[in-house]
């Protein structure tokens, strides 16, 4: 039995920011995990970083994976991505050519992953004057359809919509992670000999009540 002073589990959830050099992945990483922002540009080779948070009152750690644009990475890339469990690609909205790439690294992430992953499209850098911007959040949004995800526009610079990205993810992995466990859970059952059907019968039943729950949910 558990006591009622033990601390809760801390689920942990490895993040993978991918971009074009320059759109503010280092500081989207340091304004989420140190609370400050990096003005001057210094490209990455690879950097990790990690931070407690919680999500709708739920404690987890957020592994926070980067690694450089530039092609003498790729082995890195990939290698991030498949380790990685959400997924969040960074164009500056100030950088046509930024956003067109895009597409290149959702492609990356289905070539390593081969199935859906959480993911969102960020458009950073809205802190800038509109007319300086290169691509509408029309186009931004049309995109994320295009991928399957949600579409946000943030400045690190003005610490504004990070965390909310952050915690996007952290939902969709949960809610992944749910379902996963329904399926594992039917595929058990059902595969399971003839036995007490009593006992059967009380499993299935368990099983409908979670697997309506995760309905429920879904449609919220």
């Amino acid at each position: 039995m558990l006591s009622i002073n033990q601390p809760r589990k801390l689920s942990t959830h490895k993040a993978v920011i991918l971009g074009d050099g320059g759109v503010g992945k280092t500081s989207i990483t340091t304004q989420f995990v140190r609370q400050y922002f990096v003005e001057t540009y210094d490209p990455t080779d690879d950097d990790n970083y990690r931070k407690q948070i919680e999500v709708d009152g739920e404690p987890c750690l957020v592994e926070v994976l980067e690694v450089a644009s530039s092609a003498e990475y790729e082995a890195l890339r990939s290698l991030w991505t498949r380790e990685g469990e959400v997924f969040m690609i960074v164009f500056s909205l100030s950088s046509r050519s930024s956003f067109t790439r895009a597409k290149n690294y959702y492609q990356q992430i289905q070539d390593v992953k081969k199935t859906t992953v959480p993911l969102i499209l960020v458009g950073n850098k809205c802190d800038r004057a509109p007319e300086l911007h290169e691509v509408s959040p029309q186009e931004g949004e049309s995109l994320a359809r295009e991928f399957g995800c949600t579409f946000m526009m943030t400045s690190a610079k003005c610490n504004k919509n990070i965390d909310e990205a952050f915690a996007h993810l952290i939902r969709l992995n949960v809610k992944q992670r749910e379902e996963q466990r329904a399926k594992e859970t039917a595929a058990a059952i059902t595969s399971e000999p003839q036995g007490n059907e009593v006992e059967k019968k009380g499993w299935k039943k368990r099983l409908s009540s979670l697997l309506t729950s995760l309905g429920k949910g879904n449609r919220g």
